[in-house]
């Protein structure tokens, strides 16, 4: 690295250590304090997330061998990047899951889109801290729902109906838990004439989503005949997928209206996908085009090894989508810097990614913050944007 920092955790003195898990407790403390409009159950909740996690604070304090930040900017790859490596004490739980992590197999790998704007893929083992945590947090959630319900004028029948989907696709979100692992990618495509995203991660038990989604279908209907016309369960099938789609009207009354129905059509379509043990979601324009593309090339790629997880963002396809949406909402400073930073961005050649990759090594993790060649020319012309947009004098150029 060009600069760096290593801490030895375990040969911290015990006071240091002590002091470190009381600064952790203390500001712990505050948070816990009951805030204005909470009830006493969500406080109490509330509470004990926070001591939970307290808890798992101090262990993992307690557990760790050593952190390293470093700094490097590689004028070979013209790029940036900062690395923090964490490693646990031998034999210790964090140290375990690093083990399991390094084994981790993906079965998502087609839903990582090579032109998207934004991918996301994690693979892995589920902590039991987490999986508790998560429970914790979706009981919570599942409360806040349920207390909400009362307040919408709701009949009987429509209450007892509300409340038993609400609660068994809690049941479902907590039986995902119990998996242990999670395998998930996802990815947004920005584009003037397309807007679209589509995810997919496996579950433990498909088909008991598919019957929730075809009971919260079938109770929709009942109130609204007309979304009969608008919702086709069991379309198709494709790779032993079963393929659900909808579609909704985009609303013609807002600003933006024509904008989004060009990148999105008139309708804003929906395709769901089930399978035994994977869910899949795809919305937008070529909704159903683009997840039988990405259920074919995971199945492709199926069980290939893979790191944590990894996502990724190009500045230069968000940049044009918010130009593209912005339009003449812009003031002409505004609108020279923006198309500035993307013709800088165009001369990378693609190489305008903020990317974050996890890998997992021998007790630990290392995690890597990367900026591309593309992202460093925009923070090199930094200054002289800031004079354009009013700030203070020029100053020079910042070269990487």
């Amino acid at each position: 690295y060009d600069l760096a920092a290593r801490i030895s955790m375990k040969d911290l003195p015990e006071h240091v250590r002590t002091m470190a898990a009381g600064l952790i407790q203390m500001g712990a403390q505050q948070a816990m304090e009951k805030q204005p409009g909470e009830t006493d159950e969500q406080h109490a909740m509330r509470v004990k997330l926070a001591r939970r996690s307290l808890d798992q604070a101090v262990k993992e304090i307690n557990d760790l061998d050593t952190v390293v930040l470093g700094l490097n900017i590689d004028q070979n790859t013209k790029t940036a990047y900062v690395d923090l490596v964490v490693t646990a004490k031998e034999g210790t739980e964090m140290a375990k899951e690093a083990a399991l992590a390094a084994k981790a197999e993906s079965d998502m790998l087609g839903f990582v889109l090579p032109d998207a704007a934004f991918t996301l893929r994690a693979t892995g083992p589920i902590a039991e801290s987490d999986r508790t945590s998560t429970k914790d947090l979706l009981n919570q959630a599942k409360q806040n729902l349920l207390e909400q319900l009362e307040d919408q004028g709701l009949s009987d029948e429509q209450m007892k109906k509300a409340k038993g989907l609400l609660e068994e696709l809690f049941t479902l979100l907590e039986e995902s838990m119990e998996a242990k692992k999670m395998d998930m990618g996802a990815s947004v495509v920005l584009k003037s004439d397309a807007l679209s995203l589509v995810v997919g991660g496996s579950v433990p038990d498909g088909a008991k989503i598919e019957a929730w989604v075809k009971k919260l279908v079938k109770a929709v209907q009942e109130e609204e005949p007309a979304v009969e016309n608008h919702v086709k369960l069991n379309a198709e099938t494709h790779e032993g997928v079963n393929l659900h789609v909808a579609s909704a009207p985009l609303p013609t009354d807002t600003p933006d209206a024509e904008k989004l129905s060009k990148m999105l059509g008139p309708d804003v379509d929906i395709v769901l996908g089930t399978a035994p043990k994977a869910i899949y979601l795809a919305i937008g324009r070529d909704a159903e085009k683009l997840l039988k593309k990405a259920i074919s090339e995971s199945k492709q790629k199926a069980g290939t090894q893979v790191s944590p997880m990894e996502a990724s963002l190009s500045l230069g396809k968000l940049l044009q989508f918010a130009m593209d949406m912005s339009g003449e909402n812009q003031g002409p400073q505004e609108q020279i810097v923006l198309q500035m930073l993307a013709k800088m961005l165009a001369k990378s050649g693609g190489k305008d990614h903020i990317t974050i990759k996890a890998t997992a090594i021998p007790n630990g993790t290392q995690v890597r913050f990367e900026l591309q060649e593309g992202i460093l020319s925009i923070l090199g012309a930094l200054p002289q944007m800031g004079t354009m947009m009013g700030g203070p004098g020029m100053a020079p150029p910042v070269q990487f």
